[in-house]
């Protein structure tokens, strides 16, 4: 594991979303103090590209902070090639958010999605809310 004693999350692109038009304030802290360490994938900036595209959204974030938050993403979250193929959720197109938490060795994944937080737990990620996750390291 590359960050012994720091956590590793995959934050669904929901929440990442959310991010950007709310404070989140404990990943957005732990993030930028290193207590954990956010992992990416290629689908996962794409599917966060078609969100921050669609009008409700873009309404409330502006394309230039939304282009800042990518670049951000690229270079200061760690990228993860998945090669895993996961056919668990009952949302086929939420595997990929599987893929990558076991790929990326993922100790947890935060998402507002019930198909995925059905699953609970997968290899050895965790699966939480972000109330569950806010109550947990606040």
């Amino acid at each position: 594991m590359p960050h012994p004693g720091r956590l590793r999350l995959v934050v669904d692109t929901n929440i990442i979303s959310y991010l950007l038009t709310s404070s989140f304030t404990s990943l957005v802290n732990g993030w930028r103090t290193g207590r954990f360490v956010v992992l990416f994938s290629e689908p996962q900036i794409n599917e966060l590209l078609d969100v921050l595209s669609r009008p409700r959204i873009r309404n409330r974030v502006p394309e230039r902070i939304a282009n800042t938050f990518i670049t951000a993403l690229r270079r200061n979250a760690t990228r993860v090639e998945t090669t895993s193929i996961v056919d668990v959720c009952r949302d086929k197109k939420d595997n990929f958010l599987l893929a990558l938490a076991q790929d990326g060795l993922a100790d947890l994944l935060i998402t507002g999605d019930e198909n995925l937080l059905v699953v609970e737990r997968f290899g050895g990620t965790i699966i939480l809310s972000p109330s569950e996750f806010t109550s947990a390291f606040n």
